[in-house]
């Protein structure tokens, strides 16, 4: 479902017309549209709707011995026990990798350019940060983790985009620009005394210079972690 609402983004209805057989060959989805889907994949980004309960959590144990791993269970950072925090990064990365594709990314551009009714794609950048780095740190700790983890996407996502030299030079420009107010907003605005989320802060912000300031090398970031089979299930 997030690969579908994420094609309302940038979207287009197209038929395969013929001459005067009637039809509209090409009909960009309606703005308000657009922005209703963004609206709704921001909302999968929520700490909230990430966090797992402990309910569910102590359902997970270790597999017994004896017992093969498959390709249908979430990815670990934490060896044998289940991660919550991985099964949101991977969440996370399933609408942030949508909303920051780079085809995406160039048709916001392309028609925002041609009526600015269009949502484009800086103000998608935009509204993403406003859900993510430019909201308060969450009280409840474990919903703080996955804050973190999501910003961190965000912003591993960005800097992909910015390195894809197949993505449209005003995409990759964008995506430039953005980066360095938010490394700009980190340096000036440290968050607290909290040491984990100023090392988290730290952290981005150096990430983000390294990459601005790297001559000609190209962009690297962690390696995602794969999400569990999808659609359809028992795809390759």
């Amino acid at each position: 479902q997030i690969d579908a609402t994420a094609k309302m983004l940038g979207g287009v209805y197209f038929t395969y017309a013929l001459r005067g057989d009637g039809q509209e060959p090409i009909r960009f989805v309606p703005p308000d549209e657009q922005r209703r889907g963004l609206l709704a994949l921001l909302e999968t980004l929520d700490p909230k709707v990430l966090v797992l309960s402990e309910s569910v959590v102590d359902l997970l144990p270790p597999l017994p011995f004896g017992y093969r791993d498959t390709r249908e269970r979430f990815p670990s950072r934490t060896g044998v026990l289940f991660d919550p925090t991985a099964a949101a990064q991977v969440a996370a990365q399933m609408t942030v990798s949508n909303l920051l594709q780079h085809e995406r990314a160039g048709r916001l551009l392309e028609h925002n350019s041609r009526d600015p009714r269009y949502p484009g794609f800086v103000e998608v950048i935009d509204r993403l940060l406003d859900r993510t780095w430019l909201v308060p740190t969450p009280a409840n700790r474990r919903e703080a983790a996955v804050a973190r983890i999501v910003e961190r996407v965000v912003v591993d996502q960005l800097i992909e985009l910015a390195g894809n030299l197949e993505a449209a030079s005003d995409v990759r420009a964008a995506a430039r620009w953005k980066l360095g107010a938010l490394a700009a907003m980190l340096d000036a605005s440290p968050r607290g005394t909290n040491v984990t989320e100023e090392a988290h802060w730290r952290m981005a912000a150096d990430d983000i210079q390294r990459f601005l300031r790297r001559e000609g090398q190209p962009a690297s970031r962690p390696t995602p972690l794969p999400a569990p089979p999808g659609s359809p299930i028992g795809a390759p």
